[in-house]
């Protein structure tokens, strides 16, 4: 037997779990290996430390006191959480997106072309974050927060259009 797997047994052999083959094996092993040996012994040792403990038995009054404490804690903080933020952020974000396209930095093409990409993966993460917000209880606050997304993307699209159309069209009364 090698050492690994009379390690593996030696609990269930000190336990007398073992059938008689398994054990004769182990204690064979046992006679050879001085490692194994050793390991054994210092086993047995804190098994009858173990033993020798006594159990610990909570006071009488341990629940009453526990529950004394948590009762003293402060009280959280139960105001509505503040949307503001959210819709700022969101805001300057998509001003800075509009911006880049304005200057030329971003192709409004190749951001229309993305637009599909773009609502599968939200769909997806937008069904994650449901399901998290639905554990924590802040379904509300995810919903919220989706709305002002949704709204500030469209508004943003609807200002991308009437300037990609008004530029089409003095770039065609030009051209003629």
């Amino acid at each position: 037997m090698k050492c690994s797997a009379c390690r593996a047994r030696l609990g269930a052999y000190q336990d007398r779990e073992l059938d008689a083959t398994a054990a004769a094996r182990v204690e064979e092993h046992l006679r050879a290996c001085e490692a194994c040996r050793r390991l054994a012994e210092t086993m047995a040792r804190a098994e009858c430390g173990l033993q020798q403990l006594s159990a610990l038995e909570p006071s009488v009054d341990f629940t009453h006191a526990v529950m004394a404490r948590i009762a003293a804690q402060p009280a959280m903080a139960t105001g509505r959480p503040r949307l503001t933020w959210l819709g700022v952020y969101d805001l300057i974000a998509w001003l800075v997106v509009v911006g880049l396209a304005a200057a030329g930095v971003l192709r409004w093409q190749a951001v229309v072309a993305e637009i599909g990409v773009w609502a599968g993966k939200a769909a997806v993460a937008g069904d994650v974050l449901y399901r998290i917000a639905q554990h924590f209880h802040l379904t509300t606050l995810a919903l919220a927060g989706g709305a002002c997304e949704i709204a500030i993307a469209l508004m943003v699209f609807v200002a991308m259009g009437r300037s990609l159309d008004s530029t089409t069209l003095r770039g065609v009364r030009t051209t003629s």
